[in-house]
Protein backbone atom coordinates (compact mmCIF):
# COMPACT_ATOMS: atom_id res chain seq x y z
CA UNK A 1 0.00 0.00 0.00
CA UNK A 2 1.14 3.40 -1.06
CA UNK A 3 2.17 5.86 1.78
CA UNK A 4 -1.37 7.98 2.56
CA UNK A 5 1.52 11.03 2.34
CA UNK A 6 1.74 10.05 -1.78
CA UNK A 7 0.06 8.68 -4.61
CA UNK A 8 -3.80 8.46 -4.71
CA UNK A 9 -3.99 8.79 -0.84
CA UNK A 10 -2.46 12.35 -0.59
CA UNK A 11 -5.43 13.87 -2.98
CA UNK A 12 -8.26 11.91 -1.67
CA UNK A 13 -6.77 13.17 1.94
CA UNK A 14 -6.16 16.42 0.47
CA UNK A 15 -10.29 16.81 -0.31
CA UNK A 16 -11.27 15.75 2.90
CA UNK A 17 -9.64 18.41 4.57
CA UNK A 18 -10.47 21.21 2.38
CA UNK A 19 -14.57 19.62 2.08
CA UNK A 20 -14.92 19.27 6.17
CA UNK A 21 -12.96 22.59 6.79
CA UNK A 22 -15.67 24.54 3.80
CA UNK A 23 -18.68 22.86 4.60
CA UNK A 24 -18.24 23.01 8.61
CA UNK A 25 -17.54 26.75 8.38
CA UNK A 26 -20.06 27.53 5.71
CA UNK A 27 -23.33 25.08 7.84
CA UNK A 28 -21.82 26.64 11.10
CA UNK A 29 -21.78 30.06 10.05
CA UNK A 30 -25.43 29.73 8.19
CA UNK A 31 -26.34 28.03 11.75
CA UNK A 32 -25.59 30.97 13.52
CA UNK A 33 -27.38 33.21 11.79
CA UNK A 34 -24.89 34.72 9.40
CA UNK A 35 -25.43 35.26 5.62
CA UNK A 36 -23.38 32.95 3.21
CA UNK A 37 -21.71 34.59 -0.19
CA UNK A 38 -22.43 33.64 -3.71
CA UNK A 39 -21.11 30.53 -4.89
CA UNK A 40 -18.63 31.99 -6.91
CA UNK A 41 -17.30 33.71 -3.72
CA UNK A 42 -17.67 30.53 -2.07
CA UNK A 43 -15.92 28.63 -5.04
CA UNK A 44 -13.03 31.25 -4.55
CA UNK A 45 -12.64 30.68 -0.82
CA UNK A 46 -11.96 26.84 -1.77
CA UNK A 47 -9.27 27.16 -3.66
CA UNK A 48 -6.42 28.96 -1.38
CA UNK A 49 -7.95 25.98 1.43
CA UNK A 50 -7.57 23.10 -1.12
CA UNK A 51 -4.06 24.46 -1.46
CA UNK A 52 -3.59 24.57 2.21
CA UNK A 53 -4.54 20.98 2.67
CA UNK A 54 -2.82 19.79 -0.16
CA UNK A 55 0.61 21.09 1.69
CA UNK A 56 -0.35 19.86 4.84
CA UNK A 57 -0.96 16.22 3.42
CA UNK A 58 2.30 15.70 2.23
CA UNK A 59 2.86 14.17 6.00
CA UNK A 60 1.09 12.46 8.79
CA UNK A 61 -1.73 15.19 10.48
CA UNK A 62 -1.53 15.05 14.18
CA UNK A 63 -4.86 15.51 16.51
CA UNK A 64 -3.60 18.68 17.17
CA UNK A 65 -2.65 20.09 13.94
CA UNK A 66 -5.78 18.97 12.29
CA UNK A 67 -7.83 20.99 14.67
CA UNK A 68 -5.70 23.79 14.69
CA UNK A 69 -6.41 23.69 11.04
CA UNK A 70 -9.99 23.94 11.30
CA UNK A 71 -10.29 26.28 13.77
CA UNK A 72 -7.84 28.72 11.59
CA UNK A 73 -9.93 28.03 8.74
CA UNK A 74 -13.48 28.72 10.63
CA UNK A 75 -11.62 31.85 12.18
CA UNK A 76 -10.13 32.72 8.18
CA UNK A 77 -13.39 31.70 6.21
CA UNK A 78 -16.25 33.33 8.93
CA UNK A 79 -13.94 36.49 7.79
CA UNK A 80 -14.58 35.83 3.79
CA UNK A 81 -18.07 35.02 4.47
CA UNK A 82 -18.45 38.22 6.41
CA UNK A 83 -16.73 39.88 3.93
CA UNK A 84 -17.95 39.07 0.52
CA UNK A 85 -21.86 38.08 2.25
CA UNK A 86 -21.45 42.08 3.18
CA UNK A 87 -20.40 42.96 -0.70
CA UNK A 88 -23.22 41.17 -2.06
CA UNK A 89 -25.60 42.93 0.59
CA UNK A 90 -24.33 46.17 0.17
CA UNK A 91 -25.04 45.79 -3.69
CA UNK A 92 -28.42 44.89 -3.62
CA UNK A 93 -29.82 46.73 -0.18
CA UNK A 94 -31.57 49.80 -0.38
CA UNK A 95 -33.40 52.20 -3.03
CA UNK A 96 -31.59 55.46 -1.52
CA UNK A 97 -28.38 56.06 -1.04
CA UNK A 98 -28.84 56.59 3.01
CA UNK A 99 -30.52 53.11 3.54
CA UNK A 100 -27.87 51.18 1.35
CA UNK A 101 -25.18 53.24 3.25
CA UNK A 102 -27.14 51.84 6.75
CA UNK A 103 -27.22 48.82 5.72
CA UNK A 104 -24.20 48.60 4.54
CA UNK A 105 -22.18 49.65 7.89
CA UNK A 106 -24.55 47.60 9.96
CA UNK A 107 -23.40 44.15 8.23
CA UNK A 108 -20.36 45.68 8.12
CA UNK A 109 -19.78 46.07 11.85
CA UNK A 110 -21.21 42.70 12.39
CA UNK A 111 -19.80 41.00 15.43
CA UNK A 112 -20.17 37.26 15.91
CA UNK A 113 -22.79 36.27 18.60
CA UNK A 114 -21.86 33.78 21.36
CA UNK A 115 -23.97 31.29 19.78
CA UNK A 116 -22.24 31.73 16.22
CA UNK A 117 -18.70 31.37 18.09
CA UNK A 118 -19.97 28.33 20.18
CA UNK A 119 -21.41 26.92 17.06
CA UNK A 120 -18.11 26.87 15.10
CA UNK A 121 -15.88 25.61 18.38
CA UNK A 122 -18.36 22.92 18.84
CA UNK A 123 -18.04 21.73 14.77
CA UNK A 124 -14.82 21.99 14.99
CA UNK A 125 -13.68 19.98 18.28
CA UNK A 126 -16.43 17.25 16.98
CA UNK A 127 -15.61 17.33 13.25
CA UNK A 128 -11.60 17.77 14.21
CA UNK A 129 -11.70 14.83 16.61
CA UNK A 130 -13.52 12.69 13.58
CA UNK A 131 -10.96 13.10 10.60
CA UNK A 132 -8.08 13.22 13.24
CA UNK A 133 -9.45 9.84 14.37
CA UNK A 134 -9.57 8.77 10.33
CA UNK A 135 -6.07 9.69 9.23
CA UNK A 136 -4.96 7.78 12.26
CA UNK A 137 -6.35 4.75 11.28
CA UNK A 138 -5.75 5.39 7.60
CA UNK A 139 -1.66 5.43 8.84
CA UNK A 140 -2.48 2.29 10.81
CA UNK A 141 -3.67 0.33 7.88
CA UNK A 142 -0.98 1.62 6.12
CA UNK A 143 1.52 0.66 8.71
CA UNK A 144 0.22 -2.74 8.85
CA UNK A 145 0.24 -3.61 5.58
CA UNK A 146 3.63 -2.18 4.19
CA UNK A 147 5.49 -5.38 5.31
CA UNK A 148 2.88 -7.78 4.26
CA UNK A 149 2.58 -6.81 0.65
CA UNK A 150 6.77 -7.06 -0.43
CA UNK A 151 6.39 -10.73 1.19
CA UNK A 152 3.12 -11.33 -0.97
CA UNK A 153 4.36 -9.83 -4.57
CA UNK A 154 7.47 -12.03 -3.39
CA UNK A 155 5.69 -15.29 -3.30
CA UNK A 156 5.36 -17.66 -6.30
CA UNK A 157 1.30 -17.95 -5.92
CA UNK A 158 0.54 -20.87 -8.49
CA UNK A 159 -1.66 -18.95 -11.78
CA UNK A 160 -3.66 -20.74 -13.07
CA UNK A 161 -2.74 -21.45 -16.80
CA UNK A 162 -3.26 -19.48 -19.76
CA UNK A 163 -5.35 -21.84 -22.07
CA UNK A 164 -3.29 -21.39 -25.70
CA UNK A 165 -5.14 -19.36 -28.10
CA UNK A 166 -6.72 -20.52 -31.18
CA UNK A 167 -4.96 -20.19 -34.38
CA UNK A 168 -5.73 -16.96 -36.71
CA UNK A 169 -7.77 -18.78 -39.57
CA UNK A 170 -5.99 -18.10 -42.74
CA UNK A 171 -7.19 -15.82 -44.89
CA UNK A 172 -9.27 -16.65 -47.30
CA UNK A 173 -9.50 -16.52 -51.28
CA UNK A 174 -12.36 -15.70 -53.22
CA UNK A 175 -14.13 -19.03 -54.22
CA UNK A 176 -14.14 -19.28 -57.95
CA UNK A 177 -17.25 -21.09 -59.33
CA UNK A 178 -16.73 -22.60 -62.63
CA UNK A 179 -19.99 -22.22 -64.71
CA UNK A 180 -20.67 -23.32 -67.83
CA UNK A 181 -21.54 -21.18 -70.44
CA UNK A 182 -21.81 -22.69 -73.93
CA UNK A 183 -18.97 -21.34 -76.20
CA UNK A 184 -20.70 -20.37 -79.77
CA UNK A 185 -18.35 -18.84 -82.32
CA UNK A 186 -19.17 -17.46 -85.37
CA UNK A 187 -21.85 -15.60 -86.61
CA UNK A 188 -25.58 -15.52 -84.92
CA UNK A 189 -27.70 -18.73 -86.53
CA UNK A 190 -29.85 -16.02 -88.14
CA UNK A 191 -27.05 -14.29 -89.69
CA UNK A 192 -25.86 -17.75 -91.26
CA UNK A 193 -29.29 -18.95 -92.58
CA UNK A 194 -29.16 -15.84 -94.75
CA UNK A 195 -26.22 -16.76 -96.21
Amino acid sequence: MDSPARGAWRPARALALTAVTVVLAASAHAAAGGMLPSLWALSALTVPTACVAVLLTRRRLSTPLVLGVLGAGQFLLHQGFAVLATDAHCSTSGTGHHQSIDACSTAVHHDPTSGMLLAHVLATLVTGLLLARGEQVLWALADRLDPVLPVVARLNLPVAPRLPRPPEPLPTRPRIVDVAVPVRRGPPARVRAAT
